[in-house]
């Protein structure tokens, strides 16, 4: 197999070069796809997530450890819910250099904390390790079925349209983003920083409600998260509509970022993209049930792996832990 380096391949090429290695020992007819966020067991009644993270690179410079905390269990959280799953059980793996202030790791924890109380998952342990460098986390979380079936990213066919919950909101992660890239964040108003993420938790609900033929939770930003759905169904993807609100639009605008750079690639927003059938009037009831907005953002045509806006292809894949600056 030839050569490659990390960042030639990019995260979606590497994952896939290890899968190739691993196929002898993956199930032969896993209950989602073995590239899916999600690896479902037990008749795919439980399902575990695993999400890791540096603190360079996924801590805002401005952000309280308590709040990194939160998103780090936010994360499985969010793509757990978006298949149909409740978020049950979680352990940890944690590494601290030897000369970290424990003070700032109690602060971490505490946000943790927070998230599992709100989130109603019990901790059940974790492994505490020594680093070189910086703080890093690995968090596993295992959920239970609670929707009709569990839905992959997988499934998505000609004709359905594509939808977006609206808990979070799309523009201020891309916003965030770009005043981290060009430091203009320590201008910046501490109100306009805080952002605090919660996953659609009870989005399963919304599954058992309407029949939802694919979904993947949209932290990779939404671009990206469409061109992995559409890669993954074997589709193309339109979208005729960004999801953004006015105020955002104004707030993107006052701070010189673009609408659509901002929405497009933003990440971490947590919302859930999904596709269906269903009338319109019935997916939009079913969301109100469940007290979250949701709209629809475009359609799925025949093709293959492309996300179009304006009739473009849409160029450029969003954040990336081994291209991305």
């Amino acid at each position: 197999m030839k050569r490659k380096k990390m960042s030639e391949l990019g995260e979606i090429g590497a994952i896939r070069r290890i899968l190739r290695v691993l196929e002898p020992v993956i199930p032969e007819k896993p209950c989602l796809p073995i590239e899916d966020d999600v690896q479902a067991f037990d008749d795919c009644k439980l399902a575990v997530k695993i999400d890791g993270y540096s603190e360079r690179m996924s801590r805002y410079p401005w952000e309280r450890m308590s709040d990194w905390g939160w998103r780090a269990v936010t994360g499985p959280v969010s793509d757990l819910s978006a298949k149909g799953y409740k978020a049950i059980e979680m352990v940890y793996s944690l590494g601290v250099p030897k000369d970290e202030d424990i003070r700032r790791i109690e602060e971490l924890v505490s946000g943790i904390r927070e998230a599992l109380k709100s989130y109603g998952v019990q901790f059940l342990g974790g492994d505490l390790n020594s680093s070189s460098g910086e703080i890093w986390i690995d968090v596993a979380i295992v959920g239970k079925l609670i929707s009709t079936s569990p839905v992959p990213r997988s499934g998505a066919k000609p004709g359905d349209k594509v939808y977006t919950t609206l808990v979070n909101g799309y523009g201020k992660p891309g916003l965030l983003y770009k005043l981290y890239q060009t430091a203009s964040w320590k201008n910046a108003s501490p109100r306009l920083l805080r952002f605090r993420p919660r996953a659609v938790t009870s989005f399963p609900k919304i599954i058992s409600a309407i029949s939802v033929s694919s979904a993947i939770d949209s932290s990779d930003g939404l671009a990206k998260s469409l061109k992995l759905l559409a890669e993954s169904s074997g589709v193309s993807i339109e979208i005729k509509k960004l999801p953004i609100s006015n105020h955002m639009r104004a707030v993107l605008k006052k701070h010189e970022v673009g609408i659509e750079e901002a929405t497009l690639f933003g990440g971490e927003e947590y919302e859930v993209i999904f596709t269906t059938k269903e009338p319109q009037d019935r997916v939009i009831q079913a969301c109100n049930n469940e007290r979250i907005k949701c709209v629809e953002i475009g359609e799925v045509l025949s093709g293959s792996g492309e996300v179009l806006y304006k009739g473009k292809k849409i160029a450029g894949i969003g954040w990336d832990h081994f291209i991305s600056p």
